[in-house]
C-alpha cells in the first residue's frame, strides 16, 4: 500500500469517525429511550433488584464499618434516615415511571372532534335569547353599532 492508499484509508477512517460522533447524541437518545421503556415495563423487577442493592449495600456497610459507624448513628441517627430517604426516592421513581408507562400505553385520544358533544352550559350560564343580549348603549360603553 502506497502513501496515497493509506490518506485514502485514514481519509474514510476519519469520515467514518466524524459520522459516528455526529450520530452519538441520537444513538444516546434512542438508547435512554429504550431503557425509560425497559424500565417501565419491569418495574417490579427494576424496584426488587434497587432494594436488594440498597439493603446489601447498607449490610456491607454495617458488616465492615459497623464498629466504626455504630457509635456516630447512635449520636447522631443519620443512618436509619438516609436508608429510609433513599427507599422512600425509589418509590417515587417508581411511581414516576408507573405513571409514565400508563400514559405511554393509553390510547390515544380521537383525532375526530365532530363526534364529541360540545360540553353543556351550566345553568347561571345559560346563552341569552338575542333580545337580551347587551349593546354599546345599554353597557355604557362608547363606540359604534354595527347595523
Amino acid at each position: 500500500m502506497g502513501l496515497s492508499g493509506f490518506l485514502t484509508g485514514s481519509r474514510n477512517l476519519a469520515r467514518a469517525t466524524a459520522r459516528w460522533i455526529a450520530q452519538t447524541p441520537a444513538r444516546t437518545r434512542r438508547a435512554l429511550i429504550r431503557a425509560d421503556h425497559w424500565v417501565q415495563d419491569h418495574i417490579a423487577l427494576t424496584t426488587t433488584c434497587a432494594l436488594i442493592t440498597v439493603l446489601a449495600v447498607t449490610g456491607l456497610t454495617l458488616h465492615y464499618w459497623g464498629e466504626t459507624l455504630l457509635p456516630l448513628a447512635k449520636e447522631y441517627q443519620p443512618l436509619l434516615t438516609i436508608v429510609w430517604i433513599v427507599i422512600s426516592a425509589l418509590v417515587l421513581v417508581v411511581k414516576f415511571f408507573s405513571t409514565r408507562r400508563a400514559a405511554r400505553l393509553a390510547p390515544a385520544a380521537p383525532l375526530s372532534t365532530t363526534t364529541a358533544t360540545p360540553p353543556a352550559a351550566p345553568a347561571d350560564q345559560a346563552i341569552a335569547p338575542a333580545d337580551q343580549v347587551p349593546t354599546a348603549d345599554t353597557t355604557g360603553i362608547g363606540g359604534s353599532r354595527v347595523r
